[in-house]
């Protein structure tokens, strides 16, 4: 298996993390400049409209990077190497919120449940600032980690807001 892994300069990637998702394989490895671990998003599609996406995903989280906003996950590098592109992003050690739900096998609690949300909320209101639609929130694009702090994922299928996109015509399902 580590054979079939991909082989990018400064990162040595050891193991998949996700294979689950609809577009991409995202990868556990080491910056080997760091040492600090990182997650490494990798479309599944090697073609020029993967690429192209691939690289508004990694202008879309480096606008929202910028800031120190705890609810967002940060990235850290964006990397091209042969037709393929890499994001790079900062690794976040925690149970995806679908997991964890999955697991608890019942609802949450108010006490957790309501802080848990309201971050949440404040990832999406911080998105929104800065002038973009996730259009994917769901709690699987959410993680928790142990410390109880809430990170937004995966912003693959963001826009940039425009007035158009603010209309909501129909009735939301």
């Amino acid at each position: 298996m580590r054979d079939k892994l991909p082989n990018i300069p400064n990162y040595i990637i050891d193991h998949v993390l996700s294979d689950s998702g609809g577009s991409a394989i995202v990868y556990w490895g080491v910056d080997q400049r760091s040492g600090y671990p990182v997650a490494i998003k990798k479309p599944r599609l090697n073609d020029k409209d993967a690429l192209i996406r691939l690289r508004m995903e990694a202008t879309h989280q480096l606008y929202l990077s910028q800031s120190n906003n705890p609810n967002m996950t940060r990235l850290l590098d964006y990397v091209e190497k042969n037709g393929e592109g890499y994001l790079v992003m900062e690794y976040v050690e925690g149970t995806p919120l679908d997991v964890y739900m999955k697991k608890l096998g019942k609802p949450m609690p108010d006490d957790f449940a309501i802080p848990v949300f309201l971050q949440m909320l404040d990832a999406v209101d911080y998105v929104h600032q800065c002038g973009y639609l996730h259009k994917d929130i769901k709690p699987g694009n959410f993680i928790l980690r142990n410390d109880m702090i809430v990170k937004l994922l995966d912003m693959g299928v963001s826009t940039r807001m425009n007035y158009k996109d603010t209309m909501v015509s129909g009735t939301p399902s």
